[in-house]
């Protein structure tokens, strides 16, 4: 399989990444996902990819060699499904190697291995001659590549009621996605905060007197 070199900047592979690992079942938000992210999403068309990419999905066989796989309406393709839940544990991983040596799985298993034919890896563990060159990186592959070089940005918004928690964070200390998720916790610590100055003004004040 052959692929044309097509470059993807970082703010796309970013958003890319963050709208996968929060992606939701709903067969709208999918196919919004998919027709957002075309040129990014793999484009698997032998057999064996769309028997895989199609487990979960409705569509008929007939349907499915006829449309790109992404814009199946009937329940998320289960390649999708699995390649979200990998994207999710590695953003909740504990630590930063653990996030590291997951990203080489993901690349090795879903990338080397699924995407490109065997003939470019098998010669890895043979003697049989030189490793034959690796064709350009896919749009997905780089997103994967973006993914490897920014684990230490990959934060979990501290917001319960949050509703896309996974995001890239802009300095280490930071706990809230956006401002509005932060809004709640700012109340909670100036509600405390002027309860407990109040009772040290009330007892400064009474003595005071």
């Amino acid at each position: 399989m052959t692929h044309a070199l097509v470059r993807i900047a970082a703010p796309e592979a970013r958003r890319f990444l963050s709208e996968l690992a929060n992606l939701s079942d709903d067969p709208k938000a999918v196919e919004r996902f998919a027709g957002k992210f075309t040129r990014i999403l793999p484009r698997m068309k032998e057999q064996r990819f769309l028997e895989e990419l199609f487990k979960g999905s409705d569509l008929p066989l007939t349907v499915r060699e006829n449309l790109p796989w992404e814009i199946g309406k009937k329940g998320t393709p289960g390649w999708l499904v699995i390649i979200r839940a990998g994207i999710q544990n590695i953003w909740r991983a504990p630590d930063i190697r653990t996030r590291e040596w997951v990203v080489y799985r993901l690349i090795d298993t879903a990338i080397t291995e699924r995407i490109y034919p065997a003939s470019l890896h098998q010669a890895f563990w043979s003697s049989s001659g030189p490793l034959a060159p690796m064709p350009p990186p896919t749009p997905f592959e780089q997103a994967i590549d973006y993914l490897r070089k920014h684990v230490r940005r990959l934060a979990y918004c501290a917001n319960p009621g949050c509703s896309s928690p996974f995001f890239f964070n802009v300095r280490r200390s930071q706990k809230y996605c956006t401002e509005d998720c932060a809004r709640p916790s700012q109340r909670e610590f100036k509600r405390v905060w002027w309860a407990n100055n109040r009772a040290k003004r009330s007892r400064r004040s009474r003595s005071e007197t």
